[in-house]
């Protein structure tokens, strides 16, 4: 049996990691993100801009801190991974990020000193900075942030962010 990521073939989840990492190490890289799923290649969006973190939902779905352009974006799974949205707005810089077994969306905002939580019913096509939420802030250069098993988005504040 193949191995897999949150239902996502390890294939896939590992060759984006790799292309977004080959294009963060070698400065001479060209600009776009080449990522290679099931054998085939796939240029995502040009626009991209020190993407520093990935998190795969269990439907698929890439969420990429996209540092350079302060943003958080998904490349959706419907439909070949050839759609990208940005999600909320506000981010400063954003370093890490994770998701729930419900779909939420947790991100260190580095440059606001923050942890931010996208609620899973506001990531479908939604653009809108109210859908996101602050947990915690004050914090020193957050980096990254991480969701046990049992995060849920019935919890208005998962007891482990500290």
């Amino acid at each position: 049996m193949p191995r897999s990521f949150l239902g996502v073939p390890a294939t896939r989840v590992s060759c984006l990691l790799l292309s977004l990492l080959a294009t963060l190490l070698l400065p001479g890289a060209a600009p776009a993100q080449t990522a290679y799923f099931s054998g085939a290649v796939a240029t995502l969006d040009s626009g991209f801009s020190r993407p520093l973190a990935v998190a795969v939902d269990g439907n698929g779905n890439v969420f990429v801190a996209d540092t350079g352009n302060s943003a958080v974006k998904e490349i959706v799974a419907a439909g070949g991974y050839t759609t990208i949205d940005t999600l909320g707005s506000g981010f400063n810089g954003p370093e890490g990020m994770a998701v729930d077994g419900s779909g939420n969306v947790y991100v260190a905002d580095t440059g606001n000193s923050a942890v931010k939580k996208i609620p899973a019913s506001c990531i479908a096509g939604a653009n809108n900075s109210s859908c996101v939420l602050t947990l915690g802030s004050g914090f020193n250069i957050p980096v990254g942030v991480a969701v046990d098993g049992s995060a849920t988005s019935t919890s208005p504040i998962p007891a482990t962010v500290r």
